[in-house]
């Protein structure tokens, strides 16, 4: 961003219910750091002064960006409001489920009707599905797999007893790793499970769009 703007919001990905007048109403706030208070928890999105952008993105220590605020002693401008939006992030298919009912709430719709269709693939026992998928691909994204364990709130033990049955299951090395060095240990998947991952991807999408035109011949009138 450099010199591109004068002050910054800054929000997770997984907070996708804030309303527009909190977003303005953030925006008319004095302050270098700025958060949203509701329910006497505070949450997302903050919103600081371009200027300490420099002294952020240098620390290096734990607790990510509350880490990088305290330790530079920066003041905390907190504001009171009622979107409960600012607190409701989205870690688990439950929280995700209510969040589609929040969503219908505040816009003052009934809840639409829906589909969910779940490709899984196996032998004698289903090893491979969304999960896996997921699992796989922030492997690739990260370079490794105690950080993708990490992403998907699971122990590294369990990701390994994952990686191991999909493996044994289908007869191939899926993943790589790389010990030690200076940079530490890194992850990645090998061309097998590039490939592996790839095909799942694509017919989970074929399966997907051909059962949105299924369910809206069936379902499309109600």
């Amino acid at each position: 961003l450099g010199d591109s703007c004068d002050r910054i919001f800054f929000t997770p990905g997984d907070v996708p219910l804030v309303r527009n007048d909190t977003i303005e109403l953030l925006k008319q706030q004095p302050g270098t750091f700025v958060r949203p208070v509701c329910r006497h928890m505070s949450g997302h999105p903050v919103v600081f002064d371009a200027r300490i952008l420099p002294e952020i993105l240098s620390y290096c220590g734990e607790g990510g960006l509350r880490g990088a605020i305290e330790k530079a002693r920066i003041p905390i401008a907190e504001v009171a409001v009622e979107d409960e939006g600012t607190v409701m992030d989205v870690d688990s298919r439950k929280e995700y489920e209510k969040l589609l009912i929040q969503n219908s709430a505040v816009r003052g719709e009934r809840e639409n009707l829906r589909m969910e269709l779940r490709l899984s693939i196996g032998t004698d026992e289903l090893f491979f599905d969304d999960n896996m998928a997921v699992f796989l691909e922030l492997i690739t994204a990260t370079g490794s797999m105690s950080a993708a364990c990490q992403a998907m709130h699971m122990s590294y033990t369990k990701g390994w007893r994952m990686i191991n049955k999909l493996e044994d299951k289908l007869n191939v090395k899926v993943l790589r790793r790389n010990v030690g060095g200076r940079e530490g240990g890194s992850s990645m998947l090998t061309r097998e499970g590039q490939y592996i991952l790839k095909q799942y991807v694509r017919m989970a999408r074929e399966i997907e769009a051909a059962g949105e035109q299924i369910f809206r011949k069936y379902f499309g009138e109600i």
